[in-house]
């Protein structure tokens, strides 16, 4: 799969109040051929997470934002990818918004179509690639003791491709711990599927959650 250009509001919105967009192109796409994206999958998937995650410092390295100012979002896979990043680097993030983000991928595969997805996330039945998920599945890596960076976890009570419990389990067990601090958001968007809202007044109030939560936590104090 290739990214291709798309216009998106709230993007718009966001940088007219300051803001500064960037958009990583990590590994796991085929926009650099077949072995880029070989290398950004399966026991290969950790690279993928590490891209963003230079992305991250880049930006930061570059004085474009400082770790005070910088906020992600991702849905679906890209949900996974900024969660796994809020769980590793927690330090690099003041806010993250995963969007129908798969978060325990030790079960993933057990539920819907999951099963279907085993050459992009690989599988429990093999050992190495059981190993693999574990390391980086962001609901079985968060730590007691560290307060992670402000979440607004959006899911959709219908969603039969990443079904909610990834999200309801993941901001359970964030919130359930002292060391949190910053607020920990599980929103659920009723009557909808894993694309979201479905209806046009909802697709906005969508957009303008994530947008307005992104943007008060980098400007409070």
């Amino acid at each position: 799969m290739v990214n291709q250009p798309t216009f998106d509001p709230g993007i718009v919105y966001f940088i007219k109040q300051g803001g500064v967009y960037a958009f990583a192109n990590i590994r796991g796409g085929g926009d650099k051929g077949k072995e880029w994206a070989r290398k950004g999958r399966g026991i290969y998937k950790q690279n993928s997470f590490d891209d963003f995650i230079s992305a991250a410092e880049y930006l930061i390295q570059n004085n474009y934002t400082c770790k005070e100012k910088l906020a992600a979002t991702g849905a679906s896979n890209g949900g996974l990818v900024v969660a796994v990043a809020a769980i590793q680097r927690p330090d690099l993030f003041k806010a993250v918004v995963p969007v129908v983000a798969p978060t325990d991928m030790i079960r993933f595969e057990k539920f819907t179509v999951g099963h279907w997805h085993n050459g992009e996330y690989g599988t429990v039945q093999d050992s190495l690639s059981f190993t693999k998920l574990l390391s980086y599945s962001p609901y079985h890596n968060i730590k007691a003791e560290v307060n992670y960076p402000a979440m607004l976890i959006q899911t959709s009570e219908n969603d039969d491709r990443v079904p909610p419990f990834h999200s309801y389990k993941f901001a359970a067990k964030l919130q359930n711990r002292a060391a949190q601090k910053n607020p920990i958001i599980l929103k659920i968007e009723k009557e909808s599927g894993h694309n979201g809202a479905s209806t046009l007044i909802n697709r906005i109030t969508e957009k303008a959650d994530l947008y307005g939560f992104i943007l008060y936590e980098l400007t409070r104090k």
